[in-house]
């Protein structure tokens, strides 16, 4: 099993899984006005735990929305790049320094 980015033309990217990402990718652009491309892939040993730790992370700072697509961000960015390079533990630690960041509190002046 693989974990993919595909992208839209907009920059949400969708993170997911799927045994052939490119016959997922058309599947998907069956359905969607849009040109998709598929960013990347990667197999790794726990797909499904990697593809829910980004979503719980990205869903919980507000870039997740409608199922599994991220809106574009930097975050969405370098998470794209890190599954594209084969570098699963980049894209969920990607994640989780993100959602660390959001859980900080902001100094405001008294």
């Amino acid at each position: 099993m693989n974990i993919y980015a595909i992208a839209d033309q907009v920059g949400n990217v969708k993170i997911g899984i799927a045994g052939n990402p490119e016959s997922r990718r058309a599947a998907l652009q069956t359905g969607n006005a849009q040109w998709l491309q598929l960013i990347g892939h990667s197999s790794c040993d726990e797909p499904r735990v990697a593809e829910d730790h980004i979503h719980y992370c990205m869903r919980d700072i507000g870039l997740l929305e409608r199922g599994e697509w991220l809106k574009p961000s930097i975050a969405t960015t370098v998470i794209a790049s890190a599954i594209a390079s084969d570098d699963i533990s980049t894209a969920c630690q990607v994640a989780m320094d993100f959602w660390c960041a959001s859980q900080m509190p902001t100094n405001a002046s008294t």
